[in-house]
């Protein structure tokens, strides 16, 4: 093999690692941010409740995240046949694969941190 048969390959590769790795990194931080909203609206209720200005019926609340989390379960697969164009199939191996590398080291280390 040649130098100029590698170049595309390792370009792609590169240029899906670093992709990978910034889409990893972004979701992290939202996630985290959309994590704290949440824990500041959970303490929000609990004190509200707790002080007595507010009763929350819980059975409700927990349906609802039931039904909730299933929903999200059930259509994950599906999901991603909306968000992904048509043509992403086209895309290539070293580019897709190389992204999920990226993507998967940044989730195991956001892992790591939460444990």
């Amino acid at each position: 093999m040649s130098y100029e048969n590698l170049t595309p390959i390792a370009t792609s590769v590169g240029i899906g690692g670093i992709t990978g790795f910034l889409l990893g990194y972004f979701m992290r931080k939202i996630i985290k941010i959309i994590l704290f909203a949440l824990g500041g609206i959970l303490a929000l209720l609990m004190y509200l409740q707790y002080q007595g200005l507010i009763t929350v019926n819980m059975a409700k609340v927990q349906s609802y995240t039931d039904a909730l989390v299933n929903t999200l379960l059930s259509n994950s697969g599906e999901a991603w046949n909306h968000i992904l164009p048509s043509g992403a199939a086209n895309v290539g191996i070293p580019l897709t694969s190389s992204m999920a590398v990226g993507f998967t080291a940044v989730v195991v280390k956001t892992l790591n941190d939460c444990l």
